[in-house]
């Protein structure tokens, strides 16, 4: 279930604009405008997301350090937290993405210089996913993705499905601006709703409130962000149910 729910957060990033769907570069997808360079990213937790809240902590508990090309789409990152003895051996420390016009391959290491994983998506003319293998090395686990558009009802379909046989369904719904305003997640062959998820956002275009329905129970996660003169967020804070449970802040350097 981990992987599934990384799974439906990255399928976010897709965008459309009129009525044809248009892929987001990574600049858009982190509420970031102008010539990016760098992104120095120092995370706070302040609980999880199983809506359980602690204390505040008084220093980063996580950061990451973006490498962007002048196209908007970062090549690098590197998580310059030092690793402790708690560490997972499935944490990420460097992040690699190489692009072509048909492909984009993204290769993540451990402390060790272990690969994590490799993902490999293989893209149309416009940009768009059609397909993606994600491989994840530790956990012997595959899985493939495949995208279907329909342009006129401003809908993405993604079929997803695990080395085990399990299967995964995820549509997306955009308003005539592209931002996704509905997600809906199946699982098991039978196509059973496990998630429907609603976007709001704000004169910006950034994402300003998400609704999560489950089958008990639901989460409404809102976000507050201050900008700099570039109209990038500098801070961004996230609350689930009312409560604050992340803050990021950024030191951004341009081109």
């Amino acid at each position: 279930m981990r992987k599934a729910l990384i799974i439906l957060t990255t399928l976010i990033a897709i965008v459309g604009c009129q009525t044809r769907i248009k892929p987001l570069t990574d600049l858009e997808d982190n509420q970031l405008h102008g010539k990016v360079k760098q992104m120095l990213e120092l995370t706070y937790y302040y609980g999880n997301v199983d809506r359980v809240f602690f204390e505040e902590k008084t220093k980063a508990s996580d950061s990451m350090l973006y490498t962007f090309d002048e196209k908007g789409y970062y090549t690098e990152a590197v998580r310059l937290t030092p690793p402790n003895d708690d560490e997972d051996e499935q944490t990420p420390r460097k992040i690699y993405v190489t692009r072509t016009a048909d492909e984009v391959k993204t290769t993540a290491y451990n402390s060790d210089g272990d690969i994590l994983y490799q993902s490999i998506s293989k893209l149309n003319p416009e940009g768009l996913e059609l397909t993606r293998t994600d491989v994840y090395k530790k956990d012997d686990e595959k899985i493939v993705m495949n995208y279907t558009y329909d342009h006129t009802n401003l809908k993405t379909e993604i079929n997803i499905e695990h080395k085990n046989g399990s299967k995964q369904k995820n549509v997306l719904t955009y308003n005539k601006k592209g931002q996704v305003i509905k997600g809906e997640f199946y699982i098991g062959n039978e196509n059973e709703l496990f998630l429907t998820s609603t976007y709001t956002y704000n004169s910006k275009g950034y994402l300003e409130k998400r609704e999560q329905k489950y089958a008990t129970y639901s989460v409404t996660t809102t976000y507050e962000y201050e900008y700099d003169t570039q109209g990038s967020a500098t801070v961004v804070k996230e609350y689930e149910d009312g409560k604050l449970t992340t803050t990021k802040k950024r030191i951004i350097d341009y081109y």
